[in-house]
């Protein structure tokens, strides 16, 4: 009888796929849970230096490697980085997230560009780990071909992490004015947000 789903953009192709009415669909917009202890920065700092061996400062990606996520151009993107330019030297890429699917050219592209030191995949982290990681990195990117919604760019919002994701589909609903958008097929668009929130 009724569509419920979690954006417009989805209920838009709900619509464009299935013919359904548009009074049918309701955009019911998702929320984010209350984590009943959350570490302070330091220990959280601590934690993922001693369990994931994550140390000093990083940009931050969580979500599954598949082609979508398009973490092969962001990798790229953040292998143009002008590091002289940059407050801090030693920026790695921390890419959070289970194997999908084609994810053959993303584990490969770190030494396609030549950053294999700088990029590590730490493959699952279980959600009570997570806000440590967004609570210390200098920012999270979602440079995603599509999304349904976005739930990481509210995750990374509500402890406090500068956001930047994909002018497209329905990331810009997720991050509302609060968020730098890219343009995802573009390298250098993604490379100069990231140095935005490298050098404020």
């Amino acid at each position: 009888s009724i569509v419920f789903t979690i954006s417009q953009t989805s209920k838009d192709d709900i619509i464009k796929t299935y013919r359904v009415s548009d009074e049918k669909v309701i955009v019911t917009y998702p929320g984010i849970k209350n984590e009943s202890r959350i570490m302070s920065e330091e220990s959280g700092k601590e934690m993922i230096g001693k369990k994931y061996g994550v140390k000093g400062q990083y940009i931050l990606f969580v979500g599954t490697l598949q082609p979508r996520k398009n973490i092969a151009r962001l990798i790229e993107a953040f292998s143009k980085l002008e590091t002289k330019r940059l407050r801090y030297k030693d920026i790695k890429l921390i890419v959070v997230g289970k194997k999908g699917w084609l994810y053959e050219e993303i584990l490969e592209a770190p030494k396609k560009f030549n950053i294999e030191d700088r990029v590590k995949f730490l493959d699952f982290v279980p959600d009570e780990d997570l806000p440590s990681f967004y609570k210390n990195a200098l920012g999270f990117v979602l440079p995603s071909l599509y999304e349904g919604f976005g739930l990481p760019v509210l995750e990374a919002m509500k402890y406090g992490c500068p956001v930047i994701t994909s002018n497209i589909s329905s990331l810009p609903e997720a991050g509302g004015e609060a968020a730098l958008y890219v343009d995802p097929l573009n390298v250098e668009d993604i490379k100069n947000n990231l140095q935005l929130i490298i050098n404020p």
